[in-house]
This record gives C-alpha cells, sequence and structure tokens, in this order.
C-alpha cells in the first residue's frame, strides 16, 4: 500500500516537472532550431556553394564573357558574348541559344566604352526643371 502511494507521488511530481517543459518553452525551442536552420542555409549559400562552382559567378570570369544583354519580350533577349578576343551577337529565347553573328572586334568595343561612359548627374536633371524661386 505505501508502495502505491509512493508511486502516485512520484506520478504527481512528474506531471509538475513536465508542467516546467511548457509551451512557452515548447516556442522558444521552435524559435532556437528555426534560427540555428536559417543560419545553417546561409552558410551553405554563401560558403559552400561559391567553392563548388570555383569562385566563378554567372556574370562569366574567365574566356566567356556577356558584354551587353538587350531584351526583346519576356523571356527573349539578345546578348553581345565575348569569347576570347571575339564578340558574337547570341539571341536567346524558351526555344534556345541562336547564334546570330559575328562583330566587328573595333566597332563593339568602342560601343560598349560610350555605353559605359557615365551620363549627366541626375541632382542637375532636376534642376533643369526646378523654376526659379522669383517666378510663380
Amino acid at each position: 500500500m505505501t508502495l502505491a502511494i509512493l508511486l502516485l507521488q512520484a506520478a504527481s511530481h512528474a506531471e509538475e516537472i513536465s508542467a516546467v517543459n511548457s509551451e512557452p518553452l515548447q516556442y522558444v525551442k521552435l524559435i532556437a532550431v528555426l534560427g540555428l536552420v536559417l543560419v545553417l542555409a546561409l552558410a551553405v549559400v554563401h560558403g559552400v556553394i561559391p567553392r563548388l562552382s570555383g569562385g566563378r559567378t554567372a556574370s562569366g570570369a574567365g574566356a566567356i564573357r556577356v558584354s551587353a544583354r538587350y531584351p526583346l519580350e519576356p523571356k527573349k533577349n539578345l546578348y553581345v558574348v565575348r569569347v576570347g578576343s571575339d564578340y558574337f551577337l547570341v539571341g536567346a529565347s524558351d526555344a534556345g541559344i541562336h547564334l546570330l553573328t559575328g562583330l566587328d572586334t573595333e566597332r563593339i568595343e568602342a560601343a560598349l566604352q560610350n555605353e559605359a561612359a557615365p551620363g549627366p548627374d541626375f541632382s542637375a536633371l532636376l534642376q533643369a526643371f526646378r523654376r526659379p524661386k522669383g517666378s510663380s
């Protein structure tokens, strides 16, 4: 009989101890686990994937580079691709990638340099449209 009473008392103490492991503590554990998963995901994206790709990016490090892109329609683009010292005009769409023509290296380099030249400052452009303070 005393053994049964001791077992019942132990069971009630076990319920009190499990009350410490209540819902707020479960939420804290859930948030901690989610934070750990996010940290691991960021570590994979920033650390592991660039190492697997050999440090190359989609912009084209190496012998092949995309020098310019011109969108025609959604999912249809023209690209100026540099391979070594030669330039090519390439069309890309859902149907695939097609070589359109080779380009003159001197002319395309001159055009790309003109395109890369900085334009007028945006604040100077706004100043041209501002009215003088004295006029209404």
